[in-house]
Formats: structure tokens, sequence, C-alpha cells
């Protein structure tokens, strides 16, 4: 054995001998090549290879035609150093695509306040060379006009390409204002206040340009729709990468030019209801246009199907409407895609679901539906069923609550699922809403000669009230909010159609100085908040509530609550004339009303009096 491992060890150390001594003796012959070489003959200095690689100038390849740069034309007696900077931005730092837009000149045709007399715009290869031109332009600024300028948008290199998608990652599980980009995508857009002949430079790349067309900011209105129709669709471009965003494999959210014709389908769906038109080959058009990977798509589809379910419920159920809505957040490419935008139109189909509801109660029945066979508190209890289970499906997986303050429509709609109007076709139940209210202050000539019912013109479900009142009180308080004036006076206008007077009065007392003291920030008359609820006693001709309104609120000891305390107050004196004459007309038609019971009423006179006066 010890003598086999002597054995292999001498073969090594001759095989390393051997190596060795090739090497030797390569050198040696190469030596003995060079000894016997020509020597070069002597070239010339200024040729081209005589310098080394890494200090000569870039040349392009021949097949390479070199364009000049292109600057603008400037405007007419602009200052000299706009010329400049235009020439550092085209020639040295390699800028594209140059504007120059004189403010001074629109401010004195059109009366407009700028910020900046000149703006600049440039276009940048890629967000390196943004920076490296912001940086340089500083420099400029520094060395050349002793003034370094706050350059916005900059951002270091410092920043390492991972805590930029950190950056963006947390953004995008932040509130709906954390949906902006800016400064966190590395230097897409650069603004430089030069504070040197007010000149404004903005240096953005293409795609960034293109997003925020800040050129439609600053040109003549004749130029708008070259500026806005100038960025590529999704189909016209060429480019092989078209669709890939960074850090995201998903196709980009373009609008395409068949939004336009889903819009104008969507009009001519809603026209169908008086022309009588077929609704089938509409319904093909609509679905033959559908894009699944546009959001706005996805919303206009939704719209038509809720109009045809409200024309004819034959076509198209209820339950492929409630399908049509939720399927936009069932796809991963809008959802990578869209961002916070599908998260912002979950309150939209809230509305759009609820307004469904509110048609769905009014339309015929769907095949197989018993829906004219229940009661009308089993019909509403029924509305609120389908929304909470539609709701659960909305918001599932999704940690965030849904919000009522966020549109000014959710919480009127809400309350409108509570009634149900009574039949539509008698003249006698005619619902007062504020609108009528509005109409008769304009107009009191012909408001008050339609005689509706004493009996109560809807239906209200008190409990299904009381709950969502009790839940705009809670989101209120968590939002630090408090109910607009207009709702509770639709509040106090149900409770008045619905004859429960008594919530109708504890309504006025409760939020009494929220109708009448301050509207929009402006005091108004304390006559017009009497003016609004004699308007709507005028038009709702109950007896009842005439009779208490005379006796109990017409010259009361307590003088926030009287209604000839306010109008001795303002020394009789109303907001307008036509809110005068409504008063007038409304009160005469109150005594009319309350004729036969005059005895009862110990105001009567008085009234009288103040008519005669008026």
């Amino acid at each position: 054995m010890i003598s086999r491992t002597l054995f292999k060890t001498r073969n090594i150390r001759s095989c390393v001998c051997a190596v060795h001594g090739l090497q030797n003796n390569l050198r040696l012959q190469i030596r003995r090549y060079e000894s016997t070489k020509l020597p070069d003959e002597p070239q010339d200095s200024s040729s081209a290879d005589s310098v080394p690689w890494y200090l000569r100038d870039d040349t392009l390849s021949p097949l390479i035609d070199s364009a000049p740069v292109q600057l603008p034309e400037l405007p007419q007696g602009c200052p000299s150093l706009v010329k400049e900077f235009v020439e550092a931005l085209g020639t040295k730092y390699g800028m594209s695509d140059i504007e120059v837009f004189d403010m001074s000149q629109r401010v004195a045709e059109t009366d407009e306040e700028h910020l900046a007399d000149y703006n600049i715009i440039c276009t940048g290869k890629s967000e390196k060379h943004v920076y490296k031109a912001a940086y340089e332009l500083r420099l400029l600024l520094k060395s050349s006009h002793a003034h370094l300028p706050r350059i916005e948008g900059m951002v270091s290199n410092a920043i390492s390409p991972v805590e930029r998608r950190r950056l963006l990652k947390r953004a995008g599980k932040g509130p709906l204002k954390a949906d902006s980009d800016f400064g966190l995508k590395a230097n897409s857009w650069v603004m430089c206040n030069t504070h040197v002949d007010n000149v404004f430079i903005h240096i953005l790349t293409k795609d960034r340009r293109d997003q925020l067309c800040l050129e439609s900011l600053w040109c003549q209105e004749s130029e708008k729709d070259k500026y806005l129709n100038r960025g590529l669709s999704f189909e016209d471009s060429d480019d092989i990468f078209i669709g890939i965003k960074r850090h995201y494999h998903t196709r980009r959210g373009y609008s395409t030019p068949t939004t336009s014709l889903l819009e104008s389908l969507l009009d001519k769906v809603q026209a169908l209801a008086s022309t009588g038109e077929p609704i089938d080959p509409f319904l093909l058009e609509v679905d033959g246009n559908f894009d699944p990977n546009n959001l706005k798509h996805h919303v206009t589809r939704s719209q038509i199907y809720s109009e045809i379910h409200r024309i004819n419920p034959q076509v198209i159920l209820s339950q492929k409407v409630e399908n049509a809505i939720l399927e936009k957040y069932g796809n991963l490419i809008l959802a990578l895609n869209s961002g916070t935008q599908l998260e912002s139109q979950r309150p939209h189909d809230m509305v759009l679901y609820i307004e469904h509801l509110l048609d769905l109660r009014q339309a015929q029945p769907e095949p197989g539906c018993d829906s004219d066979e229940l009661s009308w508190k089993q019909r509403i209890d029924a509305s609120f069923d389908k929304l909470s289970q539609f709701t659960e499906k909305l918001y599932m997986f999704n940690n965030r609550e849904l919000d009522l303050t966020g549109l000014n429509k959710l919480i009127p709609l809400l309350w409108r699922l509570t009634w149900i109007g009574r039949d539509s076709d008698d003249s006698r139940f005619v619902t007062v809403t504020p609108r009528m209210v509005d109409e008769a202050l304009t107009d009191p000539e012909s408001s008050f000669k339609v005689q509706s019912s004493s009996e109560p013109s809807i239906l209200l479900a008190s409990n299904r009230a009381a709950d969502i009142l009790q839940l705009i009180e809670y989101t209120n308080k968590r939002s630090n909010k408090v109910a607009t004036r207009t709702f509770n006076e639709l509040v106090m206008f149900t409770y008045g159609n619905a004859s429960k007077w008594d919530k109708f009065w504890n309504q006025w007392e409760v939020h009494l100085n929220l109708l009448g003291t301050q509207q929009g920030g402006t005091i108004q008359y304390p006559i017009s908040k009497w003016a609004r609820l004699i308007t709507f006693l005028a038009l709702r001709n109950d007896s009842k509530a005439i009779t208490y309104f005379f006796n109990t609120l017409w010259d009361a000891n307590i003088v926030s609550l009287s209604f000839m305390s306010d109008f001795r107050l303002v020394k009789g004196e109303f907001a307008s004339v036509e809110e005068k004459q409504c008063v007038k007309l409304a009160l005469n038609h109150m005594l009319l009303v309350v004729n036969e019971d005059s005895n009862n009423i110990t105001n009567y006179r008085a009234v009288e009096s103040l008519i005669d006066s008026i």
C-alpha cells in the first residue's frame, strides 16, 4: 500500500514539472520572435489609432443618421435667458421635444393668473437622464446666476430601487390620497423654478408627459385637442414592450376607442323607453365591444344592464345586473393595473345597486318572481336583505369599511329604501318632495292647484328608518361630521308624507336652527325656513298638521319657535318677491283646508289679517 502511494506521488510531481517546463519553453520562443521582428513604421500622431480607445470621441455608426437638435421657436419679446435655457437643454443635456409657453401673454388676454411667465417643458430619455439633466441645470444656475434653485421631484440616487418599491407598496396600502406616485417613481417629473425672469422648467419622461399633458393647461384653446390627443393608444403603439409596467407584468390601462362607443350605446339604451325599439341588437353590440380588462367598460356595461332591466326585466334579470357590477373585482389584471381606481369604485357601485333596487320595486316582476304577492313591508325588508348580501360580496377580502359620507347620493338613497310610494296612478297620493317646494317658491301661481289627499302618500317602514338614522349618526360621529340641512329636511318631509306628524314636528324642533339659520356659509332670512314649512304644509293638504301649526307655532311665547316672532324680527321682509307671493298663496290655501274647523283655530283671524297685509 505504501509503495503504491509513493508511486502515485512521483507521477504527480513529474507532471507538474513537465507543465512548468512547457511554459518556460513557450516564453523563450516568444522572446526570440519579438527580438527578430522588424520595427513598426512610425504612425501619424493625429491618427485615430494612436489615441487610446477610452480617450476617443464617441462616434456613431455610418448607418445611423445624426439628426440635428430641433430647438423650438421662441416667443416674441422673451428674455435672452429663455434662449440660454432652451439651448442648454437641447444641445448640452440632450432633451427632446422642447416647447416654450408664454404665460405673460395669456394673462394679458384672459386675465388668468399663472405662477410662471414662461414655462419650458422637455422630455428626457429615461429617469436617470432626467436626473442628470436636472443636476446639471442646478449647477448652471449656481455658476452663471449665483443662485441655487430648489428643484422639486428630483430624487437622489441614494434611494435604491428596492426602497422605492417599498414606498410604492406602502402607498398602495394607504388611503386614496396615497395613490399619487409623485416623488416615489424616481425623477419622472422634475420642476425647476429658476427664479430668473420668472421662468419655470419642467423635465419629464415621455410616459409621464403623455399622462399629465401639462401643455393643455398652458396652450391656447384652439391647440388643446392637439395635445390631448397626442398620446398613442394601446393598439396604435408598435413598442414591443407595450403593456409592461415596471415591477408588474400586466397590461396598461389605456383607454380604447370602444370606450366612447359603449358610452354612446348607454345614451341610446336610455332613450329606448320612449322610442320602443328592440333591445336585443343593442345588447349584442354591448357584449361585442366589451373589454374585460378595461375598468371603464365594466362601469358602463353595468349601467347599461341596469337600464335595460328597468325597461324590460325579461331581457336581463336582476342577478345578471348584480354579477356585472361585481365582476370587475375578480379580475386580477384590473386589480394590478387600476390600483386605487378600482377601490374608489366601490361606493359608486353601491349607489348603482341601490338605484337598481329602487327600480326593481317599480318594474314588472321577473319570471318566477312573486314580488307582487309580498306585502309592502316584506318588499322593503327584501330590498335591505339584498343590499346586505351585495355589500358583503362587494367588500369581501377588503380591509376597508364602507364610507357613507364619501358620496352625497349614498345617504339619501339609503333613506329612500325605507319607504314605498302608494298608487302612482292615483292623483290624490302626491308625495311632496324638496324639489316641489323649490318649484313652488319660484313659481307659486301654478303650485297649489292640485288637491291631494290628506291620507299618507307613502308607506314608511319605521323600524328600518330608525336603523338607517342610527347608522348615519354612528358614521357621522366617527368622521366628525353632522347631517346636512338638506338631509334633515328630507327626513322631515318623509315623516310628513307618511302622516307621522309627531316625528315630523320633533324633527322640525330639533333641527330648527340647522334648517333656517345657515346654509352654505351665508346667513339666510329667518323667514325662509318658515316659508319652506308653510309651503310643504299647503302642498301636503293635511288639516291636522295645519291646525297644529296655526295653534302652536303661529305666535307662540317661545321666540325661536314662533313664525310671527321671526316675521316681526325681519320687519315683514322676505328673501324674494316669489317667496312672499308663495307664502301668501300657501296661507290662503291652508285656511281653505281648515275652513270647516275654523272655530278650533285660535289664530284664524290673525292669519287672515296677515294675508291681507302681505
